[in-house]
């Protein structure tokens, strides 16, 4: 029996240290685990009986695919657009349940996931398997209609993150879904993860709760760096806000803090890859000092704060700026920059661009805004999709750049005349930086800039029979592909880098997709030394400053 409350000595940092990486085997190994989430209270025997009883007509699997349990002979149970019906009392009782601090804590994370499907959930004297409560918790989530209480919905949610963990998950998405779950110390936000974590990056990690937090976080992120050539997490980076770790002015901005709730512009998944399939060049100068190698793309001219809060409010800016002038004035060849803004407020979330997604097409949400502009009647009912767009431009700056640039960035902080934007190698996105002192900057974040997404500033426009899309792979992640619409068909590999010989000896080996790959990793192995790389050694910093690319170091 292993009791971890007891059987770690807390107050010994030396005997901490060396738990800690060991949890994830006993928890691995443990014949059966039992989560004691609290004793008897406010309607839980109530809850945990229909949570068994709804697992006892549905399994929900782990492709997140609602089945019938054997014997159930009732299709309502795994009809999604069947609600529940759930009763008041029942109702609160399932969301006192999941109000339970058990479900907001980081640690519980990997002691459940890394279990064994006999373990189980008890509350006071109950029991009820953890795959039943949930399997039963996403059936509740599921069929939950309008008329489902508040409470119960935001408990729901918040249980949901524990629920649709994935053994596949990759390392960026482990950070970002659950760093800000509760622990008592800021190391737990790296340690914590670590048994879960693809172990490419978590052999790189040695627990030291001796450390200052700036240490641990900086290290994790270096870890991040040098195992997959990236700087995918330099995005998750900027201004946290006045009492967070990184509004410290002795913290470094590359570096994340993982106490704060990040403010993306650009949330993971979304598909784009503006640096491309180039490898990251970033070097510690100093401890605290990065340099990193990019694209310059000029500085901010212009910058608004967006206070909007519907497409209305969108359309009567549109309106302020011009309606005709916008309607006119080429941004892109072909294109305006009317429907460069729309691209911007929406992050491209175009059916063109996302398929079988829902969402609207640029001609429909063009055609939508113009009819509020000019006060007409749309034909158009998009109110799920503007509520989803409004909620992404919270805390928002628009920005023009010298060089023409359209930009978004969410902050917490301000977005300001001569703020540089910039490309770093080896990241999915721009981000913002400012002038400091010495020639250094800070970074202030990701932001996304219409028509610099998909490697542009690398590699120049796509050829204008190719368009981009974003697709999920087998592994579930989303990534750009590129559709040819003459065949019809899609591809990983960037048609622009065809017509560009490898360098000698090197060679395409297969897009990797395993757990302990990269979001975007093509994976190519040179013939002669057999060394595996998930870069394209054609997109290097040598080889992009051979054909004339613009390299520099901010």
């Amino acid at each position: 029996m292993w009791i971890d409350a007891l059987y770690i000595n807390q107050s010994d940092i030396e005997e901490r240290n060396h738990e800690v990486k060991r949890m994830g085997d006993i928890f691995r190994f443990a014949t059966r685990v039992v989560a004691w989430i609290g004793p008897t209270y406010e309607g839980s025997t109530l809850a945990l009986a229909m949570m068994r009883e709804i697992a006892r007509h549905v399994v929900w699997k782990s492709n997140r695919a609602c089945k019938p349990r054997s014997g159930c002979s009732d299709p309502s149970w795994h009809n999604f657009t069947i609600p529940l019906r759930l009763n008041k009392f029942v109702e609160i009782a399932i969301a006192n349940v999941f109000s339970r601090s058990w479900f907001r804590r980081l640690w519980v994370l990997q002691e459940i996931q890394l279990s064994s499907p006999s373990s189980v959930i008890q509350c006071g004297r109950e029991i009820i398997r953890w795959t039943d409560l949930q399997g039963a918790a996403m059936v509740v989530l599921s069929k939950h209609d309008d008329g489902t209480a508040g409470k119960l919905r935001q408990h729901l949610w918040e249980m949901s993150r524990i629920c649709f963990y994935s053994k596949g998950i990759k390392l960026d998405d482990l950070f970002w879904k659950y760093h800000d779950l509760g622990c008592q110390l800021p190391h737990d936000r790296i340690y914590g993860l670590m048994n879960l974590a693809p172990s490419g990056w978590s052999s790189r990690i040695e627990p030291d709760y001796s450390l200052p937090v700036l240490d641990v976080y900086r290290d994790a992120f270096m870890a991040y760096s040098y195992h997959y050539g990236r700087l995918d997490l330099l995005p998750r980076t900027g201004v946290n806000g006045t009492g967070t770790l990184s509004s410290d002015e002795q913290w470094p901005s590359w570096v994340p803090d993982w106490t704060a709730r990040v403010l993306d512009t650009v949330p993971p998944a979304n598909g784009f890859n503006a640096a491309s399939f180039s490898p990251a060049h970033a070097v510690l100068r100093e401890p605290n000092e990065l340099e990193v190698a990019g694209i310059r793309l000029g500085s901010v001219t212009h910058t608004y704060r967006l206070e909007i809060d519907s497409f209305a409010d969108l359309a009567e800016y549109f309106n302020e700026l011009g309606l005709e002038k916008i309607m006119a004035k080429e941004y892109l060849p072909g294109e305006t920059v009317l429907d460069a803004h729309l691209h911007v407020i929406t992050h491209s979330k175009f059916e063109d661009r996302n398929p079988s997604s829902g969402c609207p097409t640029l001609e429909q949400l063009r055609e939508h805004i113009l009819n509020l502009a000019q006060c007409r009647e749309s034909r158009y009912v998009l109110t799920q999709y503007e509520s989803n767009v409004m909620v992404g431009l919270q805390d928002s700056y628009l920005f023009i750049t010298d060089e023409g640039y359209l930009g978004h960035c969410r902050t917490r902080g301000t977005v300001e005349l001569g703020d540089q934007l910039f490309i770093p190698l080896g990241c999915q996105t721009p981000i913002l930086i400012r002038s400091t002192t010495n020639n250094k900057h800070r970074s202030l974040g990701d932001c996304f800039v219409h028509g610099v997404m998909s490697g542009e500033t690398l590699l120049g426009p796509l050829p204008a029979n190719y368009t981009v899309q974003r697709r999920s792979g087998p592994d579930g992640v989303h990534r750009t592909k590129f559709l040819n619409n003459n065949t019809g068909g899609h591809t990983i590999g960037d048609p622009r880098l065809i017509s560009i010989p490898f360098p000698d000896g090197w060679l395409f080996l297969k897009f990797g997709m395993e757990v302990d790959d990269p979001d975007y990793c093509p994976l190519f192995m040179n013939s002669e030394t057999k060394e595996i790389v998930s870069y394209d050694p054609r997109m290097t910093m040598c080889a992009l400053m051979e054909r004339g690319v613009n390299i520099q170091t901010p």
